[in-house]
């Protein structure tokens, strides 16, 4: 759909005044297709000719070609709307922020800065004001939005599928979770594993499909998560979440852990095998370094959930031990292990990649 907006001499010299433009300069043929705004926020007026589609509908509204020369700015309100989001603008920061179900981010007019996956990435180009409309890049579509961003001449299509997603099973070294909003870091500590990101909408439930609270979820247990299948370039990548799947049933209340590097295996005068674990405490009661004695019950296991001998716990190998609040006050501090996984060396083994934001 085009619109045609005709100005005379006594409107044209008005916004030149209002824009600070010396002039504008149009092709006969653009002229006749052009739609002029003024830019409230003191910028050259802009030609709005650039169709924008949005899942097959072409919208109302339209872009404009960026000063890059290469980047078509899209119309927030209409773009966003269209896909489904809500919209809340905030007029003394100059700011909108767009929510559709878990997925949230923000956009500040002058500020090259986007909120994603509850980080902030930069685009190239910030959202601008033109018309008392805030206009955003393409890239926005495409890197934030998580929409496929194509272009047909002129016109921009986007196209945002039912959202895509995968599902990844591991067990919780991380739990940050206030009034049903936070993360969940699952299958590493550190920089390694990937943090899933929850909020109001986020489902718990156990193997039965039976509704869980957040308090139920422990350090150490074993989780199936269904999230996006995209992610953030940051370490740990960052996602989403949709669903988690608790599969590990305890009647333990609270379960400590601590992540880092097996430094002494000891075997006692009985036979028990004991593991000291030195890194980093994986709660604020989990001490950075464990003396963890394995019980007949203890469980031992890949990254991957394979179950492993408890030969396989030798000096220098990466390990996270859960173990049962109950400690001796020696230092190191001594306990119970109900779990220890064993971590790939990263030097000499592939570990699974997330995807990427595309």
């Amino acid at each position: 759909m085009k619109r045609t907006t005709r100005l005379g001499i006594t409107a044209l010299a008005a916004a030149m005044m209002i824009s600070g433009a010396s002039s504008f300069v149009y092709g006969d043929s653009d002229q006749a297709k052009a739609t002029v705004a003024i830019n409230m926020d003191g910028a050259s007026a802009v030609k709005l000719n650039y169709p924008v589609a949005i899942n097959g509908v072409l919208s109302t509204e339209t872009g404009y070609l960026h000063k890059d020369g290469k980047t078509v700015m899209l119309p927030l309100r209409a773009l966003v709307e269209a896909l489904g989001y809500k919209i809340a603008w905030n007029g003394e920061t100059k700011s909108a922020e767009l929510t559709r179900g878990a997925q949230w981010t923000s956009v500040k007019v002058g500020e090259d800065q986007y909120s994603f996956a509850k980080m902030l990435i930069k685009l190239g180009i910030a959202p601008q004001s033109i018309g008392g409309k805030v206009y955003v890049p393409e890239s926005f579509a495409s890197q934030v939005l998580q929409a496929d961003v194509t272009r047909d001449g002129k016109q921009v299509n986007v196209v945002q599928e039912e959202k895509k997603t995968m599902t990844t099973q591991g067990f919780v070294t991380g739990i940050a979770i206030k009034d049903g909003k936070g993360q969940i870091h699952i299958n590493g500590a550190g920089t390694a594993g990937l943090v899933l990101n929850v909020d109001s909408s986020t489902k718990i439930t156990d193997e039965d499909g039976k509704e869980l609270t957040w308090e139920s979820l422990l350090l150490g247990m074993d989780v199936e998560a269904v999230h996006a299948i995209f992610s953030t370039l940051s370490l740990p990548p960052q996602t989403p979440l949709y669903e988690l799947k608790v599969k590990t049933k305890t009647a333990e209340k609270e379960i400590l852990g601590t992540a880092g590097t097996i430094e002494e295996v000891m075997t006692g005068d009985d036979g028990t095998i004991s593991v000291l674990i030195k890194g980093e405490g994986l709660s604020d009661r989990s001490p950075a370094e464990v003396r963890l004695n394995l019980l007949p019950e203890t469980i031992v296991a890949a990254a991957d959930g394979s179950k492993l001998e408890a030969a396989k716990l030798v000096k220098g190998s990466a390990a996270i031990g859960f173990y049962n609040p109950m400690l001796t006050k020696s230092l190191p501090p001594q306990g119970n292990a109900w779990k220890i996984i064993v971590m790939p060396d990263t030097e000499t083994s592939e570990i699974p990649e997330n995807p990427p934001v595309r």
